[in-house]
């Protein structure tokens, strides 16, 4: 029985240990808290959300994920790029979305627009969803699009505006993504 209990003590405070991060970047200035704007698919997405850090959680419920896929009704592209922080009624999730588009090459700009058919949209969501709605809403810039290796990488920025009139700025933004077809 006392094997057992030390057993159990053991895995205790093992866990314990594993889960404390050592990387706490914290301490940090804001933008230096971001992942780094890599371009090798290492499913990666931060900004800053009114200057504070929003950094996915990669082993989370929602971590940067994405997807670029034919729509055979409009003969173009659907690409979507995701990443949530938190959990519950804390949960933001920001979404990069292009809807009947297509992508031809990297360092390319594109315009943060609204969700209509052949725009780009900068999505912000915590308990609303709210979505840019403006020629200069944002920008998202594909810094490397592989269609074969399937990664695509880039920056983005954009402000939306809440129910309250209260502007809100994700700036700064980056992602690295190995997506889906």
């Amino acid at each position: 029985m006392k094997k057992v209990i030390y057993v159990l003590l053991y895995m205790c405070m093992s866990s314990l240990l594993f889960a404390c991060d050592s990387d706490d970047d914290s301490s940090k200035p804001p933008l230096e808290q971001l992942p780094a704007a890599t371009q090798e698919g290492k499913n990666t997405m931060g900004a800053l959300i009114n200057g504070v850090p929003f950094i996915p959680d990669r082993r989370a419920l929602n971590p940067p994920r994405g997807f670029y896929q034919f729509n055979p009704e409009s003969e173009k592209f659907v690409l979507g790029i995701t990443a949530g922080q938190g959990g519950g009624n804390k949960l933001t999730t920001l979404v990069i979305n292009g809807l009947d588009i297509e992508i031809e090459e990297a360092n390319k700009t594109y315009s943060l627009v609204n969700e209509e058919s052949g725009n780009f949209s900068g999505i912000y969501w915590n308990k609303v969803k709210l979505v840019s709605q403006s020629e200069d809403s944002g920008t998202l810039t594909i810094t490397k699009f592989d269609l074969k290796a399937q990664i695509i990488a880039g920056t983005f920025e954009f402000t939306v505006v809440n129910n309250e009139g209260e502007t809100i700025n994700i700036t700064d933004g980056r992602f690295d993504i190995r997506f889906t077809q």
